[in-house]
């Protein structure tokens, strides 16, 4: 009969590094996303102005640029039940 012994990890190995790493990231998502929406507010009307159309048109495209995202997303959640 084979027996297994396990042992616990070193609480030393590693310390605090993967929170650091953790928080990075926490924080460059949220700067990320932040810029993306915050600089599109900014710039619709000079980017609406520089394609010739309306901000609605611009607008529009940002919302029909992200909608598949979302439909992939929970076509992904669905699979995964």
């Amino acid at each position: 009969m084979t027996t297994t012994t396990t042992a616990p990890a070193d609480p030393t190995v590693g310390g605090r590094h993967g929170w650091r790493i953790v928080a990075a990231l926490a924080i460059t998502s949220t700067v990320g996303y932040g810029t993306l929406y915050y600089a599109y507010a900014v710039l619709l009307t000079p980017m609406a102005d520089s394609l010739d159309v309306s901000t609605t048109a611009v607008t529009g495209a940002l919302t029909a640029s992200r909608m598949p995202s979302g439909r992939r997303r929970n076509a992904l959640r669905r699979e995964q039940k």
